[in-house]
């Protein structure tokens, strides 16, 4: 073995630290996508809303959850496309409420979706994450449970570190 190279493990002999590339994230080609009408029609009207989604993550209790979540857009004074997900945020609700201002959501791909939103609320998974930066969203990690904890952590500083290069406590706190 070359000096200054560290082998990984026994079952990757030929693999060592200094061959492995970070590529970053794999993008598909964007679908050939056409909303419901009632999507395209909420988002047409009004400001431009924010995603909140968790896709995947089963939630104990997706009806408080979701009483939080509307909470949370009427105080704040936004509006909101929900992705019901597999929690089935919202129950029985489909489509914009009858204050106008939350739309329950299905199936949509992010590819097209974010391009319509103004920030990306979500679970912290690969695919939602990478697709909120590639369309330069603001975006919220909110972490559920092990994995998503510590990798919300990492993408937080590593998102700060990307935007300076002299943290202080104060920026690092934030960022955290």
């Amino acid at each position: 073995m070359e000096s200054g190279k560290k082998r990984l493990g026994a079952s990757f002999p030929q693999l060592t630290i200094a061959s492995l590339d970070i590529c970053g994230f794999f993008f598909r080609e964007p679908p050939d996508y056409t909303p419901p009408p009632a999507l395209a029609s909420f988002l047409a009207k009004g400001s431009t809303p924010v995603y909140i989604g968790f896709g995947s993550i089963v939630i104990d209790d997706p009806e408080q959850l979701n009483a939080v979540l509307v909470e949370a857009v009427r105080s704040v004074g936004v509006r909101a496309v929900i992705s019901k997900g597999w929690s089935k945020l919202g129950g029985a609700v489909a489509g914009t409420t009858a204050e106008g201002d939350v739309f329950y959501l299905g199936d949509c791909p992010h590819e097209w979706l974010f391009k319509h939103v103004s920030a990306v609320v979500h679970h912290g998974g690969a695919g939602t994450t990478a697709c909120g930066l590639l369309n330069g969203r603001p975006t919220t990690i909110v972490p559920f449970f092990g994995e998503y904890v510590s990798l919300t952590y990492s993408f937080s500083l590593s998102i700060y570190y990307c935007f300076s290069s002299s943290p202080s406590d104060s920026c690092l706190l934030l960022s955290l």
